[in-house]
């Protein structure tokens, strides 16, 4: 009986032993899938934060473009602007060179008149 008792226990024991190895398995693979998971959200979030850099590299380029462009825009409208100033300092010295010439033109009538 004692024997009994003691191969009964040892059984229980030895079920007792293959179920606390089979929960310390399960625990392991819930803390893999755990760590799979998180390692997946977290190459999600890589994956987006790279998209989401890209696209505002890609906005930077396109308005470091823009400004380039209004820059070069501004440089040709200054040029055209010293080119229409020095057009009317032309026109304007021809005007006074006419001025005097019409000037003396009435003069020399009037001293023959």
């Amino acid at each position: 009986m004692q024997t009994e008792a003691l191969r009964k226990q040892a059984e229980a024991a030895a079920e007792a032993k293959k179920a606390a190895a089979r929960a310390a398995q399960e625990a392991m693979q819930a803390e893999r899938a755990k760590e799979e998971e998180e390692a997946e959200e977290a190459e999600a979030n890589r994956s987006e934060a790279k998209m989401e850099m890209e696209e505002k590299q890609a906005e930077l380029e396109a308005a470091k473009k823009a400004m380039e462009e209004a820059d070069h825009k501004a440089a040709q409208e200054k040029e055209e602007a010293e080119e229409a100033k020095k057009d009317v300092e032309e026109a304007e010295t021809k005007l006074q060179d006419a001025d005097k010439e019409a000037a003396q033109t009435i003069a020399e009538a009037e001293k023959k008149a």
